[in-house]
């Protein structure tokens, strides 16, 4: 995950090609989810009104550095 000046971009890990991008507007939460990073984001953009969770496994001292 690659946090931009516009937008939060989901980056394949070994490669860091693009996988995903989802700019602040469509962000509507963010946060710890236990052990994990939980990034909730509106997909109104693309003509669906739900939103989609996108859980991030992560060390509880890596959630802690990123908020």
């Amino acid at each position: 995950m690659s946090v931009g000046e516009d937008a939060v971009t989901i980056l394949e890990l070994g490669s860091m090609a693009l996988k995903a991008r989802y700019p602040y507007s469509s962000v509507v939460t963010f946060g710890g989810c236990q052990d994990d990073f939980m990034l909730v984001v509106s997909r109104e953009a693309e003509g669906k009104g739900t939103s989609q969770r996108l859980l991030f496994a992560l060390s509880q001292a890596k959630v802690k550095f990123i908020l």
